[in-house]
């Protein structure tokens, strides 16, 4: 029986290799950008209405954030390469309990995690050696994202799950919106409310889980995608254990990478909040420069999975040839 969605998502099994991961890829370049540039708004935001303090007490949060969410981002790797490889071997119905089964995971985990991270995001900033000054809004910020990990979590997952499906262009898409409510939002709790590192932090919070709620709206309205249902009874514990191991090395290496941020961030701390306020600013503005790298490593995993999937090996090294 054909799937009624299977031609559309089988798309990067099919035609030419060159073409069709170009393709896919400018949708995800194009997301990276727009993220870090609703991310770099809401420092000039923040900086221009709260000041330097307020910049600071945003940076100081930023490693750990990077930590908690890289356990997250992990098993939504793994999604990515299952369901991708699920798809590319048309086993639909599997495709569908991987979905299930990884995104009710990921969500139990950051709920999980958001409860944890609430309670000791004090301690974790006074390690790291946050000033005083800076201390208190820097808290309220980093508990403020922990209420929202779910939001953040869910649609850094979905949407790569949607990716898997060989649909760049829909997650883009949500994001575009979801950015300009982000903007929109910081004007209206920062700059006209004036409340601050805080409001900047509501801005985000709320901007992520409208993008989380956006892509599961999408894909159990639209003909031919993979539905979520979380009650469904279709859990399955070996799936689990298949998306943790293939999003190990994806943990382990954003791990390593936020552990080094995290010692970095408290010598910059230990030396005052001009230096916090600074490297802030820097970090905003080089994180342009991961944009190429991390679109075409997404690209290259969603596309190699999928052909892997369907026994395409050839075409999967072609692939690779592309960058």
């Amino acid at each position: 029986m054909k799937w009624k969605g299977e031609e559309k998502m089988t798309d990067l099994v099919e035609g030419n290799t060159k073409s069709r991961l170009f393709r896919f890829m400018l949708p995800l370049l194009a997301g990276n950008f727009l993220q870090q540039c609703y991310s770099f708004v809401d420092g000039v935001i923040v900086g221009q209405v709260v000041g330097k303090n307020g910049l600071a007490a945003i940076g100081a949060s930023n490693s750990i954030q990077f930590l908690m969410v890289a356990v997250l981002m992990g098993l939504g790797a793994g999604s990515e390469i299952l369901i991708s490889m699920r798809i590319g071997q048309r086993e639909w119905k599997l495709a569908k309990r991987t979905l299930d089964t990884l995104l009710t995971s990921v969500l139990v985990v950051s709920l999980v995690l958001s409860v944890i991270g609430i309670f000791v995001s004090r301690h974790l900033l006074i390690w790291i050696d946050t000033p005083e000054t800076v201390l208190t809004e820097a808290v309220r910020y980093l508990r403020i994202y922990f209420v929202g990990l779910i939001g953040v979590a869910g649609y850094s997952t979905l949407s790569g799950m949607i990716r898997s499906t060989g649909n760049s262009k829909v997650p883009l898409l949500l994001l575009v919106v979801t950015s300009v409510v982000n903007i929109v939002l910081d004007l209206l709790f920062v700059a006209k409310i004036q409340m601050g590192v805080m409001g900047a932090g509501i801005a985000t919070v709320i901007a992520q889980t409208l993008s989380f709620l956006l892509c599961l709206i999408y894909i159990n309205i639209k003909k031919g995608m993979l539905k979520y249902h979380p009650f469904c009874g279709d859990f399955d514990f070996k799936v689990v254990k298949e998306g943790i191991k293939c999003g190990i090395p994806y943990s382990v290496e954003q791990g390593m990478v936020s552990i080094g941020m995290i010692f970095l961030q408290a010598a910059v701390n230990s030396l005052g909040v001009n230096e916090m306020t600074a490297y802030t600013i820097g970090s905003k503005i080089d994180s342009f420069a991961s944009i190429p790298i991390t679109g075409m490593g997404q690209a290259l995993c969603i596309f190699t999975s999928q052909n892997l999937g369907a026994g395409e090996i050839q075409r999967a090294k072609k692939g690779k040839n592309f960058v």
